[in-house]
């Protein structure tokens, strides 16, 4: 369930609608925002890992310090109004990812995270209240059994510490506590968000796996499970509270957990990207690595993407874009916007 103004209300993007027309006229405004991978480099080995086979080709590549600062700089210039820090890997495993963040900051660059959360000590209790935006901890389980089954690591308890000792600094920081529906873990749902309640999160952010972005791996069909999943998800609903939330993301999906592909053409990209840690940039955060995504490097020069942006190949690039055999997609709504929103004007724009 996601409220009006949660912050994972995709029609936000109308508040942009400048660079959503740009989309749809083809000529591309810079993007807003971008991701930043420092590392593929990760302490843990989830077994729904979508980055696996990326992680292993770049051998586990890990962008160096100066060219990480030389991308904030870059993001300053070229106006861009946010990055979320994650990866390939575990974001906190790179270098000088704390100056990154207050550079930033500095440059008036809004910046969120997400986390597996077991590097995330000491120092970023105070750093992360003071120039994030918000983080995400991804966490999937609430004891230490479920989460050695699914993330392969022993550091639940670390995480558990880290985040209780951040967020009793958190002030303007919003906390949020991930957990991925499966097998493994459907039926603790309630106990989830308990945990992320108590912990001192803003929220439990809850939605279903997708197996179809993990290469070499089937879909999976949570169906089965749906009864179970429904009555967790109420229950949890009932710990909900001025403030604390539970989202369930579900605009990814239907109702048997199948991914949904609403639109006829994937026209969205340009309002985004990812500076991935292999050097290269890629059009989609779903799909960094992937044959048909990647529009140039960006290292050793930072500035190379400026000058591929809004090119012939650019455009050819995402117009080769077929959604039904991408992985289950995280900007679906934007994609609906642009055809029906901006193109297609079904809202009545200039009416009341």
């Amino acid at each position: 369930m996601i409220s009006e103004y949660s912050p994972f209300n995709r029609w936000k993007g109308l508040l942009h609608e400048a660079h959503l027309s740009g989309c749809a006229r083809n000529d591309f405004l810079p993007p807003y925002w971008v991701a930043t991978d420092p590392s593929n480099q990760c302490n843990n080995n989830c077994i729904y890992c979508n980055a696996r086979c990326f992680r292993e080709k770049t051998k586990y590549a890990t962008m160096s310090g100066e060219h990480l600062l030389a991308l904030a700089s870059l993001y300053r210039d070229w106006g861009i109004k946010a990055t979320i820090i994650e990866g390939g890997g575990e974001p906190l495993a790179g270098e000088r990812v704390t100056e990154f963040i207050s550079q930033c900051y500095l440059y008036d660059i809004e910046v969120g995270l997400i986390t597996n959360g077991s590097l995330m000590n000491e120092p970023y209790w105070d750093i992360l209240p003071a120039y994030a935006r918000f983080v995400g901890i991804s966490m999937d389980a609430a004891d230490e059994k479920i989460y050695r089954e699914i993330r392969r690591a022993d550091t639940f308890g670390v995480v558990v510490r880290n985040i209780e000792g951040l967020c009793k600094n958190k002030k303007r920081l919003d906390v949020r506590a991930k957990m991925l529906i499966q097998p493994l873990n459907y039926d603790k749902i309630y106990a989830f968000a308990k945990l992320a309640k108590e912990m001192g999160c803003d929220a439990a952010h809850i939605k279903p796996v997708s197996w179809e972005e993990v290469e070499g791996c089937e879909s999976l069909d949570l169906s089965q499970y749906s009864d179970v999943i429904n009555m967790q998800i109420e229950k949890a609903k009932e710990l909900i509270s001025d403030d604390f939330a539970v989202d369930i993301i579900t605009y990814k999906h239907d109702l048997q957990y199948r991914k949904i592909v609403n639109f006829k053409h994937c026209l969205c990209t340009p309002i985004g990207g990812v500076f991935a840690a292999d050097g290269n940039f890629y059009l989609c955060f779903n799909m960094r690595g992937r044959d048909g995504f990647k529009l140039c490097s960006h290292f050793p020069d930072a500035n190379n993407v400026r000058r591929h942006w809004n090119t012939k190949r650019h455009k050819e690039l995402i117009a080769n874009i077929r959604p039904e055999n991408c992985m289950r997609c995280g900007l679906i709504q934007y994609n609906e916007m642009i055809e029906k929103a901006i193109m297609q004007d079904k809202l009545f724009r200039n009416f009341p």
